[in-house]
């Protein structure tokens, strides 16, 4: 077991070396990895042969090797993930303050799984069962829900396909009938709720958070204790929610 954790270090390393080699190079000739970065013939050819077959470098017709697509990829899910967050964080708060509510700032990972992306507490109490970078219900938590029904049609199938249909509470949405039936009312009327549905004494609101394309890139969900949040004018919830994601909007580059 210790010869093979050595063997997959040394391979990474020597990945990792030639990632950043391709750094300062468009392209490069395979016997520039044997020549330059000192790894053997042999063990270059496997490691560039495998990370050609993954995607993560590619082969020119000149046979001149790249970076491969499924790295720019990542990095584009990464740097989309920085970049929204780190927009969206003051106008979480700004909404937070006006309401006193939890708020909380979801996406879709690589993986096509719903994760939260932060959180920001209200004064009174904060949601333990949501920590940054835990998974986020697509069947009963508000952004979830906006995270799939404005999914595109093959990554909402594989939510679909995946769901389980736990019910947590009375309230949870147990069958794939209601729930595309509740999918339909969100794209309908722009928004979607979370009726207690995860938790018996928590409802929310959430909407989609939309890029300069059209596509869907996260979505942000208003929570508190069932007494508070029928307390307040749902309309005026709606508005705050909606003046928060069009200035995240208009930070990612929607122009309202």
């Amino acid at each position: 077991m210790g010869s093979q954790i050595v063997y997959y270090v040394d391979a990474i390393a020597k990945m990792d070396k030639i990632f950043r080699y391709l750094e300062d190079n468009d392209s490069i000739e395979f016997m520039s990895i044997v020549n330059d970065l000192g790894i053997s013939k042999s063990s270059a050819h496997r490691l560039v042969s495998f990370l050609v077959e993954l995607g993560y470098l590619e082969k020119e017709e000149n046979n001149r090797i790249r970076l491969g697509i499924r790295l720019f990829k990542l990095g584009y899910k990464m740097g989309e993930s920085i970049s929204l967050n780190k927009v969206a964080r003051p106008h979480l708060e700004k909404l937070s303050k006006e309401t006193g509510f939890v708020v909380h700032l979801c996406m879709t990972n690589q993986d096509g799984e719903g994760i939260f992306l932060d959180r920001i507490d209200s004064r009174a109490y904060t949601f333990t069962d949501t920590a940054i970078g835990g998974k986020v219900a697509f069947h009963c938590s508000a952004a979830g829900k906006c995270l799939a029904a404005w999914a595109e049609p093959e990554h909402y199938h594989r939510i679909v396909s995946s769901l389980d249909f736990k019910a947590y509470t009375k309230n949870t949405i147990t069958n794939i009938q209601d729930f595309n039936l509740e999918m339909e009312k969100i794209r309908r009327v722009g928004y979607s709720t979370d009726l207690s549905e995860r938790e018996n004494f928590i409802k929310a609101i959430g909407m989609p958070i939309f890029d300069w394309s059209g596509k869907l890139v996260g979505a942000i969900s208003l929570g508190a204790f069932n007494s508070e949040f029928d307390a307040m004018d749902f309309n005026h919830m709606l508005s705050c929610v909606q003046t928060a994601v069009n200035e995240i909007e208009k930070g990612i580059g929607i122009q309202k």
